[in-house]
């Protein structure tokens, strides 16, 4: 019998996903962070700048970065994780998970494990042997990274907007966690 999470297809951006993904990070955005961050920002952001963000990712995106998509049955986008070389260095970790978006709607059916499990194969393909992420410290899906048991965790500091908020740097230190 097949779960709920291989009822959808997860497979790598191409081009034409722009639309779709800037969709989902609109509304994961909206859905995700209401109460967290300030409604200014929230209310500042808008689904056609992340559409010409999103083009101009997947059109210039170096070989060593990914971006994977989850679509449904109807090939709908309702989730993506982007990834790649770490950009900041944080404990001396390779690769990065630099987003990992699921519409609400979709949470609690294993397609979030599916798109994190994909996005760390991909990182380890391109040669990583470690990688973090960041999460803020008050965003409920802080448990989900958790039950994955980074080696490590450590407070940061991200600016979003016009304020800054508490940031959490998880990492793992090699992929043995992970059944890839």
């Amino acid at each position: 019998m097949m779960t709920a999470a291989e009822k959808f297809l997860v497979c790598d951006a191409i081009p034409s996903d722009a639309t779709g993904i800037a969709q989902v990070n609109f509304t994961a955005w909206r859905e995700t962070y209401c109460g967290l961050i300030e409604d200014k920002f929230l209310n500042s952001i808008n689904v056609e700048r992340y559409t010409e963000r999103w083009h101009l990712i997947l059109n210039t995106q170096s070989e060593s970065d990914f971006v994977l998509v989850a679509k449904n049955s109807e090939g709908k986008i309702v989730g993506y994780c982007s990834g790649g070389k770490a950009r900041d260095s944080f404990h001396q970790l390779e690769g990065e998970i630099y987003a990992l978006y699921l519409l609400k709607g979709f949470h609690g059916n294993g397609l979030g494990k599916k798109l994190f499990t994909e996005g760390i194969k991909k990182l380890k393909e391109a040669g990583h042997s470690s990688f973090y992420l960041f999460v803020l410290h008050n965003n409920p899906t802080i448990n989900f990274y958790r039950h994955y048991q980074p080696d490590l965790e450590a407070p940061a500091l991200v600016r979003i907007g016009d304020h800054t908020y508490q940031d959490i740097g998880m990492g793992w230190i090699d992929f043995s966690k992970f059944s890839l």
